[in-house]
């Protein structure tokens, strides 16, 4: 016996994928806008690092290195935060579209006649 052909393209199963994730607009613009924050975060981290060497140490100057750890510090947190908000709303799109995707399915086989099932041309 042999196998049905697909005619699906790349291009129409990326659109439909992005189709699923659409559906939760607002968790995708919210992603997009940490992940942003987050890159330009673990940007300024090392900047840190570098004023501390470059300028704090040789000065010995410890109120501005007190300054430039509690800057630090703060930087991290934020970054902490971020990333955990950003994991955690990804994970809610995507099992958002996960149970699109489910309902839909669940919805096409509930349309399906009685004979479909009763036929016996079940493939698993």
């Amino acid at each position: 016996m042999a196998q049905p052909t697909s005619r699906v393209t790349i291009g129409q199963m990326f659109k439909f994928v992005f189709g699923q994730v659409l559906h939760h607009r607002w968790l995708l613009i919210l992603n997009i806008f940490a992940l942003t924050i987050i890159s330009l975060l673990e940007f300024v981290i090392p900047q840190y690092t570098q004023f501390i060497i470059d300028h704090v140490i040789p000065r010995h100057n410890i109120q501005l290195l007190t300054v430039v750890v509690v800057g630090l510090l703060g930087t991290a947190v934020i970054l902490g935060v971020l990333n955990y908000v950003s994991t955690y709303y990804m994970g809610v799109m995507s099992q958002g579209a996960i149970t699109n995707l489910r309902t839909e399915l669940y919805q096409s086989i509930l349309q399906l006649d009685t004979q479909f099932f009763e036929s016996g041309k079940l493939q698993v």
